[in-house]
C-alpha cells in the first residue's frame, strides 16, 4: 500500500490483485476493482513518486522475476516498465528527488531502480537477514526512507532507515510491544505526516 497525498487516502493491493482505497481516519476499505500484475507475479511494493504523484508497483513471481509498473489508481490500468533483475524484490520506496529504491530478500541487498526502464543498480548489503514482511516508506519532512523490517536472525520486526548511497540500513530497534509472545510482520508501511 501507499499514501496518496492528493486524495489523503491510502491505496492498497492484495496478493490477488484486489485494489482498495483506505480512509486513514476511519480505516474503512473501499473496493475499487482488480489490478493486474505481470503474468505469474503479485504486487509486493507500492509507492507514489513525490515529484509526479505517479503510483509505481513492484511485483514478483518469487522465483527470479521482479517487475516495475505504473498503476493508475483511478482506472486501475497498468503500464509495465520492465524487469528489474532482482531475484525476489519485496519493497519499494521513493525519496523526495523521485529516485526509487527496492530491497531483494533473496540477496539481502538494496538497489536503486530506474523508474523509466526498471534497470536496477546495486547499492550494497542491507546488513540484516530479510524475510517476507518488509515495508518501505518515505518520511517527507526528513527525506528519509524508513523500513519496517522483519529480521530473520532476531525473528522480530525492526524499524530501520536506508542509507541511499550504500544500501546499508540502521536499526532503531524492535517495533513496540505490539504482539506479545508472537511474531509480527508488517507487509507495508507508509507515512501520514501532519502539518506542524
Amino acid at each position: 500500500g501507499a499514501y496518496d497525498p492528493l486524495t489523503d487516502q491510502f491505496f492498497a493491493v492484495d496478493n490477488a490483485g484486489s485494489a482498495y482505497d483506505i480512509n486513514p481516519t476511519t480505516y474503512s476499505y473501499t473496493f475499487k476493482g482488480t489490478v493486474s500484475a505481470p503474468p505469474g507475479e503479485s504486487y509486493v511494493g507500492l509507492e507514489f513518486d513525490p515529484t509526479t504523484n505517479v503510483l509505481y508497483g513492484l511485483s514478483t513471481d518469487g522465483a527470479g522475476n521482479t517487475g516495475l509498473s505504473t498503476i493508475d489508481p483511478v482506472s486501475l490500468s497498468v503500464s509495465y516498465k520492465g524487469n528489474t533483475g532482482l531475484t525476489l524484490g519485496i519493497a519499494l520506496a521513493f525519496d523526495l528527488s523521485g529516485d526509487a529504491y527496492a530491497i531483494d530478500i533473496d540477496t539481502n541487498e538494496a538497489y536503486k531502480i530506474n523508474k523509466n526502464n526498471a534497470n536496477a543498480t546495486l547499492l550494497g548489503s542491507i546488513g540484516y537477514d530479510a524475510n517476507f514482511g518488509q515495508g518501505m516508506g518515505l518520511a517527507r519532512s526528513l527525506n528519509q526512507i524508513y523500513i519496517t523490517a522483519f529480521n530473520n536472525t532476531t525473528f522480530s520486526t525492526e524499524l530501520r532507515t536506508l542509507d541511499k548511497m550504500t544500501g546499508f540500513t540502521e536499526s532503531w530497534g524492535p517495533i513496540g510491544n505490539m504482539s506479545p509472545g508472537g511474531t509480527l510482520q508488517l507487509a507495508w508501511t507508509s507515512a501520514l505526516e501532519e502539518d506542524l
